[in-house]
């Protein structure tokens, strides 16, 4: 345990700081007691008290036994480590110098470097680039540089590949809606999901085909899983939605259900042969930030992403650890800048005062996408999902969000 702790570089260097501490207390606490021992017994010679001396004189022995025995406490835990750890293992944590601070850098460098050139994704480069820049030596930080200059291309090239060959499998926007019947009924569907995901809501078109699109929509959360379900059962897409499929799934959004929510949507892409070049994700208000993770978490798994009243700005983590990959998806947003009252002054129902445009923007911005960032202006949050999905009062579409998944 301890010398795992040790591998850590940055708590390397929290000891060599004890350690120069220890070191000021080891030389100047000794040389203070000594002194004031001293000071006491030359002021009581000057009095000429004998029971004033007697007690001067047994305080500055006191003094300099305390002296000698925090003097050599730090050498006698050295040599008791020295003792019982041959290797030197325990003595090099605790005593650690310039180079096995170095060192340390240099070997968990090394570790994400190859971890990230086994898994070949953005979110493990960037991981291991941050870990390369903290390396002080010039000739080892330049090594692992052009290892990370060598996978990066290799990253980029992946993804291209993988993008070119779903696209040349029969996948293209061409023929997305060329497939063969599937002969399934049309409507929404329960089923159960995959370790997390407890359940999923699957819309299926009338006249469903092969090589349809599909969108991954996530609840704002577990709990307002049948409210968004019941909201996009009513939604007036009739002719955008005639050739796409949609999966609403519901449970623990954790870091592990990044996985078991692509698990889930496999079994959709599976049975009903999903256009896999063309598999977007979207998600509303808490899910809107979530959306980012499951993306970055499933590289080279969605082509496009559109987050709904998302808290994610351009210098939150996520976005900036993966804006090289974030940048090839074909992303959209929506948000708006609430407030109490919607535009008509009409009071908002439920949370109110979230204003997600600023944000939002920022975010877009650093995408290089600001024109594929709608700001809805002053509308509650609580009826942002309703207006971006259905129809106008003149049944004209609000937004191109349905039809954003098909390009």
């Amino acid at each position: 345990m301890i010398l795992s702790i040790c591998s850590n570089p940055e708590v390397l260097e929290v000891m060599r700081i004890i350690n120069v501490i220890i070191l000021i207390i080891q030389i100047a606490v000794p040389i203070l007691l000594i002194l004031t021992g001293m000071t006491t017994l030359m002021s009581t010679i000057k009095v000429g008290n004998d029971d004033l001396l007697a007690k001067a004189k047994k305080q500055f022995v006191n003094n300099s036994i305390a002296a000698v025995v925090i003097f050599l406490i730090p050498t006698l835990v050295n040599v008791i480590v020295k003792i019982s750890d041959s290797n030197n293992e325990y003595r090099d944590c605790l005593h650690a110098d310039t180079e096995i601070i170095s060192n340390a850098y240099v070997s968990r460098a090394n570790e994400l470097l190859s971890s990230a050139e086994k898994s070949k994704t953005y979110n493990d480069y960037y991981a291991a680039k941050d870990a390369v820049s903290k390396i002080k030596d010039k000739n080892e930080k330049a090594s692992l540089e052009d290892r990370l200059e060598n996978l990066y291309k290799n990253i980029k090239d992946n993804i291209d590949k993988n993008n070119s060959e779903n696209n040349g499998n029969g996948n293209s926007s061409s023929n997305a809606n060329t497939g063969n019947n599937l002969n399934v009924s049309a409507g929404s569907s329960e089923y159960t999901g995959v370790g997390n995901i407890t359940k999923y809501t699957l819309f299926t078109p009338t006249n469903a085909k092969e090589n349809m699109p599909l969108i991954v929509m996530l609840p704002a959360s577990n709990g307002d899983y049948s409210a968004a379900v019941n909201e996009f059962k009513n939604m007036k897409h009739e002719n955008d939605l005639a050739f796409m499929m949609v999966v609403y799934p519901s449970g623990n959004y954790s870091t592990q259900a990044y996985s078991d929510i692509k698990s889930t949507v496999d079994e959709v892409v599976s049975k009903y042969k999903i256009n896999k070049s063309k598999i977007g994700a979207s998600g509303f208000s808490s899910s809107g930030t979530y959306v980012y993770h499951l993306v970055v978490n499933n590289q080279g798994y969605f082509h496009s992403m559109v987050p709904i009243s998302s808290g994610v700005s351009a210098g939150d983590k996520i976005l900036k650890d993966n804006l090289d990959y974030l940048k090839t998806l074909n992303v959209k947003g929506y948000g708006e800048n609430g407030g109490a009252y919607d535009a008509n002054g009409k009071k908002c129902a439920g949370w109110t005062n979230w204003s997600p445009s600023s944000s939002m923007t920022s975010a877009f911005n650093a995408l290089g996408k600001s024109n594929n960032f709608v700001n809805l202006g002053k509308i509650c949050h609580s009826n942002v999902r309703s207006y971006v999905f259905n129809l106008d009062e003149n049944n004209n579409n609000r937004s191109d969000y349905i039809e954003w998944f098909t390009k």
